[in-house]
């Protein structure tokens, strides 16, 4: 299957793939980024998939994010959170299977994550371990029992 980069934006998520588009909003809610939209392309671009007549976000340019931590970010001030370190969800509502699914598929990729984390060169030692640690927050709330479940109460609908 073949796609091709579209600078169209796409504000109807019936276009996506619904599992990618998951994928990409639990995505950004595990590096903490909010700097992103839909509706201007804003730090994403789309993958379309003609055939399917659908598509797949790409996120892109994290320099606002919570994993990052760059000393000049700071949240939107429409946003409910006063520090980019401070995760906010801005995706779709889930259901509870669609749960368990992005669930499982972030917390089997947790040990070549953090792998990659802790061995990328271009981090000194105590940028790391603030990676790792950021990062270690999130499949925190992985390893509880109702994994993604227990920040459902953040999953509202957005207009991103």
């Amino acid at each position: 299957m073949k796609g091709e980069l579209t600078e169209e934006p796409i504000k109807n998520v019936s276009r996506f793939l619904r599992e990618h588009l998951l994928r990409f909003f639990v995505f950004q809610y595990m590096v903490g980024n909010t700097d992103w939209s839909f509706g201007n392309l804003h730090n994403v671009r789309f993958m379309n998939f003609p055939e399917l007549r659908k598509a797949m976000p790409i996120p892109y340019d994290f320099d606002y994010a919570g994993v990052v931590s760059a000393p000049y970010a700071v949240p939107h001030e429409s946003l409910p959170i006063k520090d980019v370190r401070e995760r906010h969800y801005q995706g779709v509502e889930c259901t509870a299977s669609e749960l368990v699914l992005l669930n499982k598929f972030f917390s089997e990729r947790k040990p070549e994550i953090m792998e990659y984390c802790e061995k990328f060169p271009h981090l000194d030692a105590l940028s790391k371990k603030d990676v790792v640690g950021y990062l270690n927050s999130f499949f925190e709330i992985l390893d509880r029992k109702n994994g993604l479940g227990q920040f459902i109460g953040e999953l509202k609908p957005s207009s991103n």
